[in-house]
């Protein structure tokens, strides 16, 4: 995991993972409440890296301090859910590279409101040629492929919460910002990539810029 200033999902997070797995890493990147205090009651080895505005950075470097033959990898606002041990040992036994977890965004405060729903790759084989790629929305499933073209990827059927998209929480972390900021970068960088663009257009709506939103997806699909 990677985290910062979870000081009020961070418990919640660990309590529902620490029966199933080994070790739990967790990569600090500048909390100032007690993240890391919640961190250590629950045993996790804690590493430090300086926030450089790229996800995949701190990712991979968390990567790096996993010992595991797998990977599960979480953030501070989610929740692991309706899974046990077994189910756990069940997937790892399977001549499978990678699971795909459904992820439930839910995006108001109210208990039944609306929610998104995805799937993310998010338990995989600790391989040292599976790194993560882009400073947002980073992505590991190129890496697996490129390094095993036949890398078998299935649906796990399990469940993550996801807390961190309710109204409350974007406010309280000012998430839309600082998306905004790293997208922005990244499209100085590389103003003809698709998914660069797509995501800046995301963005800009989430900061009520319209303009802006239509603009940058028509430049999206233009390419």
């Amino acid at each position: 995991m990677i985290v910062r200033n979870e000081a009020a999902n961070l418990a919640r997070c660990l309590a529902g993972v620490r029966d199933l797995v080994d070790e739990i890493v967790i990569v600090d990147t500048g909390s100032i409440d007690n993240t890391l205090d919640i961190a250590k009651e629950f045993g996790a080895q804690i590493f430090t890296s300086e926030w450089q505005e790229n996800f995949s950075t701190a990712r991979n470097y968390s990567l790096a301090q996993a010992t595991g033959d797998w990977i599960l990898y979480l953030d501070g606002d989610e929740e692991l859910i309706d899974v046990n041990r077994e189910t756990v040992v069940n997937l790892l036994n399977q001549p499978v590279e990678g699971y795909y977890f459904t992820i439930i965004n839910p995006t108001t405060n109210q208990p039944g409101g609306q929610s998104i729903r995805h799937v993310n790759l998010r338990l995989f084989r600790n391989n040292p040629k599976y790194r993560f790629s882009g400073a947002i929305h980073e992505q590991i499933i190129p890496s697996i492929l490129a390094a095993k073209p036949q890398a078998k990827l299935i649906n796990s059927k399990l469940k993550i919460y996801h807390h961190g998209y309710k109204t409350h929480s974007i406010e309280e972390k000012n998430k839309n910002l600082r998306n905004l900021n790293i997208i922005k970068k990244q499209v100085e960088k590389e103003p003809n990539n698709n998914f660069y663009l797509y995501n800046l257009g995301v963005a800009l709506y989430q900061t009520n810029d319209l303009t802006g939103a239509i603009d940058a997806w028509e430049k999206h699909s233009q390419i």
